[in-house]
């Protein structure tokens, strides 16, 4: 629980290195601690409220509401992680990573329009990323375009995002 709060801070202050490593410590011990999944959605909610109590979100630092729509996600709620992305994005909308995350998390929910639109835009402001380009082609996968699909894992394996590897043999016969 302290390494969040200690992470929030963190990202509050812009140390983004020093706290992606305090957030994945704790989010590693919340996995570890708990045995069921009612458990770990508990003690996530929990951790939430700690962090607001315990901090003072500053409401203009982007990095923040990314955290929190980390948070959202493992607990699963959807709805909870594209508001706080929106909010990001409204604070920065050159980060890609924003875009990239709200887009995975409007497929899971099937907002395949709104999805597409948000992966187009992290690959155009960071072409280089071979992440966005995957779960593009997941999206694409989803909706049987299993030609767009396979250029878009093959270019993330191009970029060297290894995790599309997998995806090409399963999906494009290679």
């Amino acid at each position: 629980m302290i390494l969040l709060i200690n992470s929030m801070s963190l990202w509050a202050q812009t140390d983004k290195e020093k706290a992606t490593t305090h957030y994945e410590t704790a989010i590693a011990a919340f996995k570890s601690d708990y045995t069921t999944q009612e458990e770990f959605y508990a003690g996530m909610d929990k951790a939430d409220s700690e962090v607001n109590k315990s901090l003072t979100l500053d409401q203009t630092n982007p990095e923040v509401f990314y955290l929190r729509g980390k948070l959202f996600a493992m607990q699963k709620r959807w709805e909870k992680v594209i508001e706080v992305l929106d909010y990001a994005i409204g604070l920065d909308n050159t980060n890609w990573e924003y875009y990239m995350k709200r887009g995975m998390t409007r497929t899971i929910v099937k907002e395949r329009t709104a999805a597409l639109i948000d992966l187009n835009k992290a690959i155009e402001l960071a072409p280089e990323q071979g992440e966005s380009y995957f779960h593009r082609g997941m999206l694409h996968y989803g909706v049987a375009r299993d030609t767009e699909a396979c250029q878009d894992f093959n270019k993330a394996v191009e970029l060297g995002y290894e995790q599309a590897q997998g995806a090409v043999s399963n999906y494009c016969g290679g």
